[in-house]
């Protein structure tokens, strides 16, 4: 059962992820602006992309028992989050 009600979680973000997407192309199509809400809703959706993408990563790298596979996945997902912040 608590399977099933992360796997909707799971989904719930990734559409929440995909709909601030789509909008910030409209948004960026209409304006030519990248600046104010159209930034916003880019960086909230980018945010939520990376978060679904390390999420994904992390099953399947939980399914190899070699330590260099955790290592990498450490690496990358730190790399992305102080780039974030950078940004």
């Amino acid at each position: 059962m608590a399977k099933n009600n992360y796997n909707k979680l799971f989904n719930l973000i990734a559409f929440v992820g995909l709909v601030c997407v789509a909008v910030v192309l409209i948004l960026q199509r209409i304006f030519n602006a990248n600046a104010g809400l159209v930034g916003a809703l880019s960086i909230i959706g980018s945010c939520i992309a990376y978060f679904v993408t390390a999420v994904s990563a992390f099953f399947y790298v939980r399914t190899k028992r070699n330590v260099w596979w955790y290592i990498a996945y450490t690496i990358a997902v730190v790399l992305i989050v102080v780039f974030i912040i950078l940004r």
